[in-house]
């Protein structure tokens, strides 16, 4: 996908977001020594849910200026 306008790339960052934070939910969601285990793991899954999310809301604010 080759998104062209903020709202395909809202949608695409949004989706991506929620795709790492579920990843990093499963593996948090292991038990707690399956969590220290991955922690390394599961901050950047989350670092990566937060850095589309934003793109996400960047994309959301550009949208609402181009309208």
């Amino acid at each position: 996908m080759s998104p062209k306008i903020p709202q395909e790339i809202g949608i695409y960052a949004l989706n991506q977001a929620m795709r790492y934070a579920d990843q990093a939910a499963a593996f948090a969601n292991g038990g707690p020594n399956r969590t220290q285990e991955y922690a390394p793991l599961i901050a950047t899954l989350g670092g990566l849910a937060t850095v589309y999310a934003g793109i996400a809301k960047a994309a959301a604010v550009t949208a609402r200026h181009d309208a």
